[in-house]
């Protein structure tokens, strides 16, 4: 028996691939000899760059960016397998989570240093110029 296992993240507990490799484990207990493979997906939203990464055998990358809130936070951007395709996940730089409930305030934050650091960085690890 081939069992495929591609769920989504399950979102502020597992990340795709965490999912996928729990439900293999789990499918492993109850049929020890079928053969399991196992593709995370992603909806386009939060998860989609290390889904991408995962599928073409590419790297993630870490910088420092402006933050929504002002402050710097640490960031991944995905250059895929083919070497040449950069992948950004804006949730990475300025997603909810870098952001505390108290301090959500939509006049305040901004996005804008943050895609601006993170297509200049990926733009240049694929070789090209921004």
């Amino acid at each position: 028996m081939k069992i495929i296992v591609a769920p989504d993240s399950f979102k502020g507990s597992l990340s795709a691939r965490e999912a996928a490799d729990a439900i293999a484990r789990g499918v492993r207990g109850v049929l020890p000899h079928a053969t399991i493979h196992t593709l995370p997906m992603a909806d386009g939203g939060e998860g989609t760059m290390q889904a991408l990464v995962d599928a073409t055998a590419g790297t993630l990358h870490y910088l420092d960016v402006t933050g929504p809130m002002g402050a710097p936070v640490r960031a991944a951007y995905g250059i895929l397998g083919d070497g040449a395709t950069a992948v950004i996940e804006m949730a990475q730089a300025a997603g909810l989570d870098r952001v505390r409930a108290s301090e959500r305030d939509p006049r305040l934050a901004t996005t804008y240093a943050s895609a601006n650091s993170c297509a200049t960085r990926s733009s240049r690890a694929c070789g090209r110029s921004s």
